[in-house]
């Protein structure tokens, strides 16, 4: 499947974003001994990003509904308007 447009540009900022959030110093930052729920800060920023990058790959997989299209409905010339203008031009 090949991507174009918005869902690869889409991809590509997904991509940049997780290599940006488990960067080492990044992860250094919420290496702290503060628990919070038991749970060490660190534990929670790991699982937290990762759902949601999970969340961002989802909104990017999903299909867009096509737009309606209206139908172009030319006019038509029918027997009365071409009547009409037929004795438009006679008047004249």
């Amino acid at each position: 499947m090949q991507r174009t447009g918005r869902k690869k540009e889409w991809a590509i900022l997904v991509f940049c974003l997780f290599l940006l959030g488990i960067f080492p110093p990044l992860i250094k930052v919420f290496d702290l001994p503060d628990l919070i729920f038991s749970y060490p800060l660190s534990f929670l920023y790991l699982f937290g990003f990762w759902a949601l990058m999970i969340l961002f790959v989802a909104i990017g997989a999903r299909r867009r509904q096509p737009e309606p299209t209206t139908p172009v409905v030319l006019p038509t010339p029918s027997n009365d308007t071409l009547d009409q203008q037929s004795e438009k031009l006679d008047v004249q």
